[in-house]
């Protein structure tokens, strides 16, 4: 054995297989906790923080350095809408703030003490977008099912009255109101498509008793997404020169920030806030290799790249002299940040947490590609209480996004810190239609799902493995949802030890009937249309193949909206068939991706269990 100084303490040598990461599951689980939604409130910000029970989000306020809670920590503030959720919570001028509550079906009003005010019950099967409409109104959009579409409904919080004032077939998303002139904005797309390829803004009078709305923005392979009014001009995401571009509307015409750099583009969650107002400029949140940034876009047109921003932004807010961030950073996880405009600053407000790692404990991210260009996210091994014998190599993990239209998340995560604590490489792929490259590169993917993917994770493993920086034997790939699917087909490789499979895709046809309504036909822009390609899509499913992977491990959530757990069970039953080694773990109350802090432990546990066996 040999010992060596790091970190100003003594390290062990040892081969990776053997290392111990520092912390449990358990602890990984709670290490960092989650903030979203933030929002301008008064003379700070209000944002929803989980509380680890269940996934549930509590809202808090931040003003003048202090924090404090305002909805009840046994409430689940939250949203479900089209089965991925959408803003749950607005301000309400200065000092009262409304927040949706699906358990009990209301929307809950609160004063900024945290004194429960009023509540307002709710119409539809799923409601978000939460937004002021007026002096003494607000408004939320909800979701009524295939047969009866969306509606927006607004609610007059003295008399307690709700009435419909836009409804449509289309899915509806982006909420905003001018409150000052009554100007209302949102963006829709038809069912049977996605909003990045369809979405268009509208535009109406709030004077009108129900909306006369026109079309401003937006067609198929130009979609326009996300609008918020800022200084009485409207912004939005507008697909121009095949890449997302933020762009104004002012006195009825359109201007775009061509000079922006990356795609401004937030992912496939329908509600992320990536626009904000920042003293008479603009800022906008861009994405590009898996690194997000901010640029100002000022009144006379010039843009300004924001120094040293988190590297992994979810939502921003704006106000007069401050910028205000939720997201990760290389060594820092999911936190609020403030950027100060004088000072060109940025600080981290979040509370202490006694739970998260130190700085020079964490590996951190690096940008990479292989030799045919496939990007990727890698991770070196590292542990503060060991070292490996020169020569030795560490196993890998290829870690495989959903979506697919998607991107890999460069932000602290404790799960990716928990594996490479654990002695393992990893390595996060932004494989052909994922975000972040512009529209070729997104769209690639369209006809070749099950293919072109595949293709690239292998070229990953292969790659690294041909440089000699890993050890072959010990390869494995692990996805969730649609990176499931594809973990589960690269795995028929034996270059790889095994595959790790969350909510997976298993078989595709049967997932396209069966799905909820927002991802109806999702499947068929990726593969083909149906019935004519449905050789293709049993092409593609796992459950289908002649080949397996050598061993597997699948978790999946007996309450999943997206994909059916029943197609999943009988996915695995078809490997115990066939005599593959398969854990399969299931858990009560979970949907799709998992919220209860318990069951993120218990995963993360076997995934441990199963990288080592």
């Amino acid at each position: 054995m040999r010992l060596e100084a790091r970190y100003n303490q003594l390290v062990e040598e040892r081969p990776f297989i053997d290392w111990l990461p520092p912390f449990t599951p358990t602890q990984a689980s709670v290490a960092t906790p989650t903030f979203t939604a933030v929002r301008a409130w008064g003379k700070g910000v209000g944002l929803l923080r989980n509380t680890g029970d269940s996934g549930s989000a509590q809202l808090w306020r931040f003003r003048q350095g202090e924090w404090s809670a305002i909805s009840a920590s046994s409430e689940k503030v939250g949203s479900a809408l089209y089965g991925y959720g959408a803003p749950a919570w607005t301000p309400f001028g200065s000092h009262r703030a409304l927040c949706l509550v699906p358990s009990r079906g209301v929307i809950q009003m609160y004063d900024d003490s945290g004194l429960a005010i009023r509540s307002f019950p709710v119409e539809g099967r799923q409601q978000g977008f939460l937004v002021r409409w007026s002096k003494r109104e607000f408004a939320y959009v909800a979701d009524f099912g295939p047969e009866d579409g969306r509606a927006i409904i607004v609610v007059d919080v003295e008399r307690g009255q709700a009435r419909t004032v836009w409804r449509t077939a289309d899915f509806i998303g982006g909420l905003s109101v001018d409150v000052a002139t009554g100007r209302v904005a949102w963006h829709a797309w038809p069912s049977g498509t996605m909003p990045w390829e369809t979405a268009q803004v509208w535009t109406a009078n709030r004077a009108y008793t129900y909306l006369s709305a026109n079309v401003l923005a937006g067609s198929v392979h130009h979609a326009a997404m996300n609008p918020v009014w800022i200084h009485g001009d409207l912004f939005f995401q507008y697909e121009q020169e095949e890449h997302f571009r933020p762009t104004r509307s002012h006195g009825g015409e359109i201007a775009v920030a061509s000079a922006v750099g990356g795609e401004s583009l937030s992912d496939w969650f329908f509600g992320w806030t990536w626009t904000a107002g920042l003293g008479k400029s603009t800022a906008h949140v861009t994405v590009r290799s898996s690194t997000t940034s901010i640029y100002l876009w000022r009144k006379d047109g010039s843009v300004e790249l924001v120094d040293s921003s988190p590297v992994g932004i979810q939502e921003v807010a704006g106000g007069d002299k401050s910028l205000w961030v939720t997201g990760s950073d290389q060594c820092v996880g999911s936190s609020l940040w403030r950027y100060r405009v004088k000072g060109k600053s940025w600080q981290r407000v979040s509370p202490p947490n006694p739970n998260e790692m130190d700085a020079d404990e964490v590996s951190l991210s690096e940008l990479r590609s292989t030799d045919s260009g496939v990007p990727f996210v890698y991770y070196e091994p590292t542990n503060p209480s060991f070292v490996a014998p020169t020569e030795d190599r560490p196993g890998l993990i290829i870690d495989i996004h959903g979506g697919p239209t998607a991107y890999a998340k460069r932000g602290l995560r404790t799960t990716t810190q928990f594996f490479v604590q654990s002695g393992f490489a990893f390595a996060s792929v932004d494989y052909r239609g994922s975000v972040g490259y512009g529209a070729p590169y997104r769209r690639s993917l369209n006809g070749h799902y099950g293919e072109y993917d595949v293709d690239d994770i292998r070229d990953v493993a292969r790659f690294l493995i041909g440089r000699g920086e890993v050890d072959a034997s010990r390869v494995f790939v692990r996805g969730g949802s649609s990176g499931g699917l594809t973990a589960l087909l690269a795995a028929e490789d034996q270059i790889f030890a095994g595959a790790i499979a969350h909510y997976p895709v298993t078989d595709a046809q049967r997932l396209n009937h069966a799905t909820h309504e927002v991802e109806g036909r999702y499947l068929e822009d990726l593969i083909g249309t149906l019935p004519e390609s449905a050789s293709q899509f049993d092409a593609v499913s796992p459950h289908y193949r002649t080949d397996f992977p050598r061993r597997v491990l699948i978790t999946h959530g007996i309450d999943d909206r997206v994909i059916p757990v029943q197609l999943v069970r009988d996915y695995v039953t078809r490997l115990r068939g066939a005599g593959v080694d398969v854990t399969y773990l299931e858990f009560e109350g979970e949907g799709h991706g998992y919220r209860g802090l318990d069951v993120q432990s218990q995963v993360l546990a076997a995934e441990h269990n199963f990288l080592r066996g």
